[in-house]
């Protein structure tokens, strides 16, 4: 019966088994939650949900009080330190030098950094017994004599020496941020009998420190108050529940709002704040736990018994769309030609027909491209080598006829073993690849033979990191290059003398050469037109170079000049090795 049932079901489209699904999984136990919550409301009870907030009041309370005991600590800690009770003590007994003055204004600075980087406060302020002349406004230093005239600090008592003031207390010579707290304490030398020296006071936002105690926090409705007696330090909230707090704490009890509303309270000790919180008694009833949990498990009852149903019904959909994504995955790594076995008639079968024709297409087409591109690799690379060969032969035969007419002939065959060794290592037994240490050899050897020709006017020297000689790379990237420096470069000075270096490195995941001479050298910007791919086909070895290097290592390789007239220059050839390979150690 089941099987027929899922054969009949099979018939029909995608989109009429998703719009059934959809009912049975969220229409139907929604309207079933909807109306069971209906009846439910009548029973719910508010105690659980109040003991719930009395609880996250206590939480909030623990958390406010520690914040409030860190500022307090860290403050006192600032007043304490050492450094400051001698800059104080001097600029109270002492006259201050010009020196001395930005000495003391950075140990007053370190002291406001370290207390602003332990708190949350926005902004340090400090009232000092000292010079005027020293008291810089935009350093937030100001004499004391303003703090002590303020109506809030003499209002304060003795008391002031280490307290809390509300946002507002303070007039703008104090503080502009009229809604700012303060916290502020007493600066004493307590190497020096207590000597009272002035007032640290660490300013921050309501918003900061009571960030647990926002409108969005609170439940709809509902008002929180902190108020120190009839001082108040933050509101926020319903601005009706406000009001009704606000009532409360002039006429000192609840009266006929706990008709409406439930008081919450907590006290912040350290600070000695008492923190009001008035919930409205809707609130209260919506959030119950009784109704929550009610409402959860019938909930959790009904979506069972449909996703039950549906599991057994999607079963099979499910099995063939993970059999789709997994073919497009295999795709996605690279892995094209294999088909999935495809079933039924409806839109998944005929996905997985396409999904098939795609991958099997695609291999086709893949493995045309490659075929193409190393056959327009390979003819590229021969038409360049045909080039470099014939050029570097030619040069290397002029120098040999020139020994001959002179009849050097320990020279000629010195310079004929030199040029054999040369093509030993250049033609490789007809290999595309050879090593950094054989281009470094196979360098050197020709510098021999270019010393020959130039009386051994070049000081050459080339060099490897051990861990790149035994790279393989491809061969005669460095002889061109050698060669741009001998004729235009050492050649080109008025002495025709000079030197060349040559460096084979690792740089991240690249082979970086270097080659550099104190050769005539050319402008920066004749510099940048040669290594243009439009310039290059003009300077016949740089070109010859840039377009190997980009044929068989891609675009992120290739090479750079940077030069100047009469300073030389240096080409640096990049040569990437990301694609999967690795650099060889000797």
């Amino acid at each position: 019966m089941i099987t027929a049932l899922k054969s009949k079901l099979s018939r029909y489209s995608l989109r009429a088994k998703l719009i059934l699904a959809s009912l049975l999984l969220i229409l139907v136990p929604m309207m079933v939650l909807g109306a069971v919550s209906s009846a439910a409301l009548k029973l719910m009870a508010g105690q659980q949900s109040e003991e719930a907030y009395r609880q996250a009041m206590q939480q909030t309370v623990l958390n406010l009080s520690k914040q409030v005991e860190n500022v307090e600590n860290t403050a006192r800690t600032a007043c304490s330190k050492s450094r400051l009770i001698f800059v104080f003590r001097h600029l109270m007994h002492d006259q201050v030098t010009m020196g001395g003055e930005y000495d003391y204004y950075q140990e007053i600075q370190a002291v406001k950094d370290s207390v602003l980087s332990q708190t949350a406060a926005s902004r340090v302020r400090i009232a000092l017994r000292a010079s005027a002349t020293f008291i810089k406004p935009y350093f937030d230093l100001f004499p004391e004599d303003i703090l002590l005239e303020e109506p809030a600090w003499q209002e304060s008592g003795a008391s002031s020496a280490s307290r809390w003031f509300a946002p507002g207390a303070f007039s703008d010579s104090i503080l502009k941020d009229r809604k700012a707290l303060v916290f502020c304490t007493e600066v004493k030398d307590i190497y020096a009998a207590n000597e009272h020296q002035g007032y640290l006071m660490v300013v921050m936002a309501p918003s900061v420190l009571f960030s647990a105690l926002t409108e969005e926090t609170l439940p709809e409705g509902a008002c929180v108050l902190v108020h120190q007696g009839a001082e108040v330090f933050y509101a926020a909230g319903d601005a009706e529940a406000l009001e009704t707090a606000r009532r409360i704490l002039d006429e000192g009890h609840a009266g006929d709002a706990r008709k409406s509303y439930r008081l919450v309270r907590g006290e912040v000790t350290a600070a000695g704040w008492e923190v009001d919180m008035l919930v409205p008694q809707d609130a209260l009833l919506e959030q119950s736990r009784s109704i929550r949990n009610f409402i959860f498990a019938l909930a959790l009852v009904l979506s069972g018994i449909a996703v039950l149903f549906a599991v057994w019904y999607t079963g099979g959909m499910n099995r063939r769309l993970s059999d789709i994504l997994f073919a497009l995955r295999r795709m996605e790594e690279g892995e094209f030609g294999r088909c999935m076995p495809v079933e039924g008639h409806d839109e998944y079968a005929t996905l997985m027909e396409a999904v098939n024709a795609m991958s099997v297409r695609t291999e086709e087409l893949l493995e045309s491209l490659r075929l193409a591109q190393k056959q327009t690799q390979q003819a590229e690379m021969r038409a360049l080598y045909e080039q470099i060969n014939p050029h570097f032969i030619y040069n290397t035969l002029d120098v040999i006829r020139w020994l001959a007419l002179r009849n050097q002939t320990d020279s000629v065959s010195e310079l004929v073993g030199a040029l054999i060794g040369y093509l030993r290592l250049t033609l490789n037994h007809g290999r595309e690849l050879t090593t950094v240490g054989n281009e470094i050899e196979e360098i050197g050897q020709y510098m021999r033979i270019m010393n020959y020709r130039y009386r051994n006017c070049i000081d050459f020297s080339a060099e490897a990191e051990e861990e790149v000689r035994m790279q393989p790379v491809l061969k005669l990237i460095l002889q061109p290059l050698v060669e741009n420096a001998v004729l235009h470069g050492v050649m080109s000075r008025p002495d025709r003398q000079g030197w060349i270096r040559v460096r084979a490195f690792r740089e991240g995941e690249a082979l970086i050469y270097t080659v550099e001479d104190n050769g005539a050298g050319m402008p920066q910007e004749k510099a940048d037109r040669l290594t243009c791919e439009d310039m290059q086909k003009d300077t016949y070895g740089i070109y010859s170079v840039t377009r190997r290097l980009k044929t068989y290592y891609g675009e992120e390789s290739g090479l750079t000049l940077r030069s100047a007239p009469g300073e030389g220059c240096l080409v640096r050839v990049r040569i990437f090795l990301g694609r999967g390979v690795t650099i060889w150690k000797a």
